[in-house]
């Protein structure tokens, strides 16, 4: 502080008088050192600022996915792609109103299929996450593909939906056009058969941090059931999903202290 006091007065003798001060030699050299002083202290307090700004933030990994400990998670009623001995499962947390969504569904999970699912090493689960407050058709969405899942269509389903994102309504086109029961489909919808399962999911969604779409879980598969590792928020290319999945696979990242930044 006596440091920043003398700093301070050298500053205001330099502009009252529009001269430099004459100091003495020992006088000049005491107040540089000064100067490096706060200089250290300053840069001390901005390296404990970063500390504590990691601390309270979540842990990463390099490629960026935020490290989860003990979380499990079981979505009602959720469709899965791949097999039922697939070690890792991916849990998207969707909605067809949201356009990162759409964007997801048309760039990355594509090269998902491909890579992952279709090569047994990963199941793919949809869970629901309609943000009513912005989107105000994704609820009646997501009723649209459960009652086409009651049909054997919720995959049919869910990629018209993506593909006509901009032209939702009316629901009874979509069933027709993909040759479902338009009656049973039309009384599923009318009744809400599924709106109470699917704000269920949303709450259990926002006990997993879920608060925005898309959502990504990161979850290995065994006996003890669905044990959440690794969450990614937003939209993002095919690599940050395949550098982590593939680490995963093969064990890299069992310690969730020893990839995180």
């Amino acid at each position: 502080m006596h440091a920043l006091i003398r700093v301070a007065a050298f500053a205001a003798a330099v502009l009252v008088g529009c001269q430099t001060p004459v100091l003495a030699d020992d006088d000049t050299a005491a107040l540089r050192r000064e100067v490096q002083q706060l200089r250290e202290e300053l840069d001390a307090v901005r390296r404990d600022v970063q500390d504590i700004r990691k601390s309270m933030g979540p842990k990463r990994t390099a490629t960026g996915w935020e490290i989860v400990e003990g979380m499990t998670i079981h979505p009602e009623g959720a469709p899965q792609l791949g097999a039922d001995d697939a070690p890792l499962m991916l849990i998207e947390f969707s909605d067809y109103q949201c356009p990162f969504c759409a964007r997801h569904f048309h760039e990355t999970m594509p090269k998902l299929r491909e890579a992952f699912v279709d090569t047994g090493r990963l199941r793919y689960m949809v869970a629901d996450f309609p943000i009513e407050r912005l989107h105000p058709l994704a609820l009646k969405a997501s009723e649209a593909a459960h009652c086409a899942a009651d049909q054997g269509k919720f995959w049919a389903m869910h990629d018209r939906l993506f593909q006509s994102q901009r032209a939702l309504e009316p629901w009874n086109a979509h069933a027709e056009a993909l040759g479902l029961d338009v009656a049973k489909f039309d009384e599923c919808m009318s009744t809400g058969h599924y709106a109470e399962e699917i704000r269920r999911n949303v709450a259990q969604a926002y006990r997993a941090g879920v608060t925005s779409t898309p959502v990504f879980l990161l979850a290995k598969v065994g006996e003890d059931g669905i044990q959440v590792v690794r969450r990614l928020r937003g939209a993002a290319p095919f690599p940050v999903f395949k550098a982590e999945i593939e680490a995963l696979l093969a064990g890299e990242a069992e310690s969730p202290n020893a990839d995180s930044q």
